[in-house]
């Protein structure tokens, strides 16, 4: 029997901006008893470190309705079985998947103003823009983003003023690229550097 879950990171992002990054992962159960699980195998490789003295979430099925079962772990032993303790608080989590945050480190240059954004969580149809200095752009204004072959309109939604710069919230009008392979190839490359600096750290 396999599991699902997944936990939640800050990160500092673009001039100290924070954003959540949600890491899925998954694990064997070796036994199940009551409140506890003895897991083992976890996916990603070395995810256990991050989920160590911190809570995390188990996937429950309810009729139909993805839930979320928080969970800690208790103990490692012998370092390959770690047991699972979960309580009996179950949360409803229903946009995990509509929208990942990450830290985009490519440059899109804002065609009507020729400046440059950055972003900072993306999803099928919208996308969170940062602007490192005040920017002259509201609500419903359409926005034309390129970055070499990739273009991207946009329309604002929102605007929200920082102090280390402006972010604004856009619903994705239209793209020349595939968005879904756009968005998981810089998902997970943000991980593999989340596990790779913990993993150099534990050492």
């Amino acid at each position: 029997m396999r599991l699902d879950g997944v936990t939640y990171k800050k990160i500092s992002c673009l001039n100290e901006v924070e954003i959540t990054l949600p890491i899925l992962l998954s694990f064997d159960v070796l036994e199940m008893s009551d409140n506890t699980i003895k897991a083992f195998n976890f996916l990603p490789p070395g995810v256990e470190k991050i989920l160590l003295n911190k809570e995390f979430y188990i996937y429950k099925d309810e009729k139909r309705t993805k839930r979320l079962l928080r969970a800690r772990i208790k103990e490692i032993i012998n370092n390959i079985v770690h047991v699972i303790t979960l309580d009996d608080e179950v949360l409803d989590e229903k946009r995990l998947f509509e929208r990942i945050a990450v830290c985009i480190q490519e440059k899109f240059k804002v065609l009507e103003l020729n400046i440059d954004a950055f972003i900072l969580d993306m999803s099928l149809g919208g996308v969170k823009l940062f602007f490192e200095k005040n920017v002259d752009i509201k609500p419903n204004q359409v926005l034309t983003l390129q970055h070499r072959s990739k273009i991207l309109t946009l329309r604002v939604l929102r605007r929200e003023e920082e102090k280390s710069g402006v972010i604004l919230g856009c619903k994705i009008e239209s793209s020349s690229f595939n968005l879904l392979n756009y968005l998981v190839k810089n998902y997970v490359k943000q991980v593999k550097e989340i596990l790779i600096e913990k993993s150099n750290f534990s050492v």
